[in-house]
């Protein structure tokens, strides 16, 4: 635990020195429950208690398979949110790619509803994903030498996004759980960082299907 926090104030962070993928997982869920118990714990609670609800959670889309919410939320955001948030801390021009389409399709449905113009909204994101792609192939050095230069600015933005992009999701009840909630959203962002740069991508992929499998679990019950 005090390694991520020296993480999160200096982002200094020793690589792994085992190459063996079970020690390597049973360290990352180790420090998973260390780190963030307490946000499991509360979440767990608060949707228990119908006080965390979300508002546009696939769990309350009429019409689909309980098996295609299951997979969306516990495994196919978890994929694409990796991709497009932790991926490009250790970058080459390949995962760069990756982050920058996965980004577009994720920013294309997250404001889907600010667009009135539907055809509008498509012509803008295929824009934005062409020029953002054509601008990755013009200036890839310089891009690469700005992000090892500004790592630690780049975690940080990365964390920042990451929470930005579920506040959202959820109506709340009454009092300080929106910002308590938050407070722990970046907690969460932060140690997923940490475990893709201590450990590797698949295992940050991992412990945040994990992650959404534990804090899914009142609602999985609930409309399974």
């Amino acid at each position: 635990m005090i390694e991520f926090f020296q993480f999160v104030v200096y982002n200094k962070i020793n690589l792994s020195q085992t190459n063996s993928y079970i020690k390597n997982v049973f360290k990352t869920i180790k420090g998973y429950f260390k780190v963030l118990f307490l946000y499991v714990l509360i979440v767990v609670i608060l949707t228990s208690l119908g006080i965390n609800t979300s508002k546009k959670s696939v769990f309350n889309t009429p019409n689909v398979p309980e098996i295609y919410k299951l997979l969306m939320v516990v495994i196919i955001m978890p994929i694409i949110e990796e991709i497009v948030f932790r991926l490009s801390l250790l970058p080459n021009k390949k995962k760069l790619y990756f982050s920058l389409i996965f980004g577009n399709i994720l920013c294309f449905f997250f404001f889907r509803k600010s667009f009135v113009n539907e055809i509008f909204h498509k012509t803008f994101f295929l824009t934005t994903t062409f020029l953002s792609l054509y601008c990755l192939n013009r200036f890839y050095d310089k891009i690469v030498a700005f992000i090892f230069n500004n790592i630690r600015l780049l975690i940080h933005l990365m964390v920042f996004l990451f929470c930005i992009m579920h506040i959202p999701n959820y109506i709340f009840g009454k009092g300080n759980t929106p910002y308590l909630l938050l407070l722990l959203q970046i907690l969460n962002g932060y140690y997923f960082s940490f475990v893709r740069l201590k450990y590797g991508f698949y295992y940050a992929i991992f412990i945040h299907i994990f992650h959404n499998f534990l804090v899914s679990l009142p609602l999985l019950i609930k409309y399974i």
